[in-house]
């Protein structure tokens, strides 16, 4: 946050090497977003969107360039856009904690991380579960001991 000129220096570095790595993509796109260069760090920002391997954390960025450029109704979009690819496949609750805080929505952030939480709660009992079946289950010594 401090050295922001740095960090750009650094993300162009990393785009020589690697003109498409999305990792600094997103960093050069928050650099320029925070220097007030708020087109090119949209710009930036929304070349890491499709299919990046940040997660949907890059979602949040490019709300957060929108909002520094005044761009509310730009910055709902992305939002939007995963409410409805939640319907249909695991978006990460931590994700859209982080869309709801860089939107100023901490109501819908704290809901999200409890969601988190309760899934988090839910696998760890499960595995839990599955753990002691396997392990008091005479099933898998029968099928190693067929195989054998």
């Amino acid at each position: 946050m401090g050295q922001t000129g740095r960090a750009l220096e650094h993300a162009l570095q990393a785009l020589d090497v690697n003109p498409n790595y999305p990792i600094a993509q997103l960093a050069l796109g928050e650099a320029y977003s925070l220097l007030g260069r708020h087109q090119e760090g949209i710009d930036w920002n929304e070349k890491t969107q499709p299919g990046a391997p940040a997660g949907y954390f890059c979602v949040g960025f490019l709300a957060l360039a929108y909002l520094r450029a005044g761009r509310r109704d730009d910055a709902e979009r992305p939002r939007a856009g995963l409410e409805e690819k939640r319907s249909c496949q695991y978006i990460s609750p931590a994700a859209l904690a982080f869309m709801a805080v860089s939107l100023g929505d901490v109501e819908s952030a704290f809901q999200s991380a409890a969601r988190r939480l309760a899934s988090a709660s839910l696998t760890s009992r499960f595995q839990s579960a599955a753990r002691t079946s396997i392990r008091s289950s005479p099933t898998p010594a029968i099928r190693i001991s067929s195989v054998a």
